[in-house]
C-alpha cells in the first residue's frame, strides 16, 4: 500500500515541500586587515576603539566573536590578548578574556602565552589576573622558557617572588619544581 510508504526528505529541504532550502553561510574568520586592527587597537591602549572595532566585524558579516578574541595577526603572530597583556593594559586583557572569550593560553608563533608577554615586560597586575582564569604558569614557548625564566631574564624580582609565592611557578610538576625548569638552552629561571 502506496499509503503506508514514507517518503525521503533530502537534507537541507523543507519537510513540506522537499525543496531545497538554502542553508546560512557558514561563519567566517576574520580578515587579516580586522585583525591587524584589532592589533593596533589593543597594542595602544585604546579600548573604545577596540569595542567599536569588534562590534563593526559583528554587525557587518557573519564572524565569529570567538575568532575575533583568539585570531592572530597574520604579520605579528599576536593576538589582541597577547598585545595588551605585553604592553600591560588590564582594562583590554579583562575586557578580552571576560567578555570576549580569549583563551590565556592560547600561544603566539614563537609558543608565548599572554602570561609570557606579561611576565617579560613586568606587568604584575596583568599576571596576577591571568592566573585565576586558568592560565598555566608552566606553559613553555618555543625555547623552553616559562613565565618565570622571563621574569628572571628581566630581572623583575616581584614578579619573581610573585609567581613562585602565589602564582605556583615553585611547585613540582613532573618531577621537576618550577625554579629548576631548565631550558631548551639548559638554563633554569634562576
Amino acid at each position: 500500500d502506496d499509503d503506508d510508504d514514507e517518503q525521503f526528505v533530502y537534507p537541507m529541504s523543507d519537510p513540506q515541500t522537499n525543496e531545497h532550502v538554502p542553508s546560512a553561510p557558514l561563519p567566517q574568520h576574520p580578515s587579516p586587515a580586522q585583525l591587524e586592527s584589532l592589533y593596533a587597537a589593543a597594542s595602544s591602549g585604546d579600548l573604545p576603539l577596540l569595542k567599536r572595532l569588534f562590534r563593526n566585524a559583528l554587525d557587518g558579516g557573519n564572524v565569529e566573536p570567538f575568532s575575533l578574541s583568539n585570531d592572530a595577526s597574520t604579520r605579528t603572530g599576536f593576538t589582541a590578548l597577547h598585545a595588551a597583556a605585553s604592553r600591560g593594559y588590564l582594562d583590554i586583557v579583562t575586557w578580552l578574556v571576560q567578555d570576549c572569550g580569549a583563551m590565556p593560553d592560547l600561544e603566539d608563533k614563537e609558543g608565548e602565552t599572554a602570561l609570557h608577554k606579561a611576565a617579560l615586560n613586568g606587568h604584575l597586575p596583568i599576571i596576577k589576573y591571568l592566573l585565576p582564569c586558568r592560565a598555566d604558569v608552566k606553559v613553555r614557548d618555543a625555547d623552553g622558557w616559562t613565565a618565570l625564566h622571563n621574569a628572571c631574564s628581566k630581572g623583575y624580582l616581584d614578579i619573581v617572588r610573585w609567581l613562585c609565592e602565589s602564582g605556583g611557578a615553585a611547585d613540582e610538576r613532573d618531577g621537576v619544581r618550577g625554579v629548576d625548569a631548565r631550558s631548551k638552552g639548559g638554563w633554569t629561571p634562576l
